[in-house]
C-alpha cells in the first residue's frame, strides 16, 4: 500500500511541475504583450510656417491689390492659381511620432535654420541650414538635395538631382526620417 501511495505522489509531483512551468510561460507571455501594448505614441501636429509660394521659375507670388476706383472698366482676368497639394510628413521614430501638415504650392524648403527654411529641425545637427526642397509640379512631388553636407536619401538611396516622390516614401535628412503622404 505504501508503494502505491508513493507512486501516486510522484505522479502528482510531475504534474505539479508541469503545470507550474506552463503557468510561468503563460505569465511571461502576458507581461510581454502587456508592455508592447503600453508603448506610448504621442502625435504632435505642427503647422509649417514662413511658407512663400513660388512659380516654376522661382519668382515669388504676390497678392494683387484692389483699387477703389479703377481706371480700366474692363473685367480683369483672375489671378493665376498655382497648383497645390496637401502633404503630411510624419517623423519616424521609436517613441514619439511628430506629424507636420502643409499645403505645398511651389516649394517647401527643409533645413535646420528656421530663417532659411519653411520646415526646420533645429535639434538635428546633421541637417544643413537649407538641406532639401520638396516642389510640386502638376500631379507629381519632387525632392532635391540643396548641396547639403550629409545628403538626402529616399528609401535609403542617396538622391542626385530632382527625384519624383511616391506616397509613403521615407525621406532621410541627417538623422531624421520622415514618411511623406498626400
Amino acid at each position: 500500500m505504501n508503494k502505491v501511495f508513493y507512486n501516486a505522489f510522484l505522479l502528482d509531483k510531475r504534474y505539479f511541475y508541469l503545470l507550474l512551468s506552463l503557468l510561468v510561460i503563460i505569465l511571461t507571455l502576458f507581461i510581454v504583450i502587456l508592455f508592447k501594448k503600453r508603448k506610448k505614441v504621442v502625435v504632435i501636429e505642427k503647422p509649417i510656417q514662413n511658407f512663400v509660394p513660388v512659380h516654376e521659375d522661382n519668382e515669388p507670388v504676390f497678392e494683387s491689390i484692389e483699387v477703389a476706383n479703377p481706371i480700366i472698366t474692363e473685367p480683369q482676368p483672375e489671378a493665376v492659381k498655382l497648383p497645390h497639394i496637401s502633404i503630411r510628413l510624419t517623423k519616424v521614430g521609436l517613441i514619439e511620432e511628430e506629424v507636420y501638415h502643409s499645403e505645398v504650392q511651389g516649394e517647401l524648403i527643409i533645413g535646420r535654420d528656421p530663417s532659411k527654411s519653411n520646415l526646420s529641425f533645429q535639434k538635428d545637427e546633421l541637417i544643413s541650414s537649407k538641406h532639401c526642397v520638396i516642389s510640386y509640379k502638376p500631379k507629381a512631388l519632387y525632392i532635391k538635395d540643396l548641396s547639403s553636407t550629409n545628403g538626402t536619401y529616399v528609401n535609403g538611396v542617396p538622391i542626385k538631382g530632382p527625384y519624383k516622390l511616391e506616397n509613403d516614401d521615407i525621406i532621410t535628412i541627417g538623422s531624421t526620417e520622415l514618411r511623406i503622404n498626400w
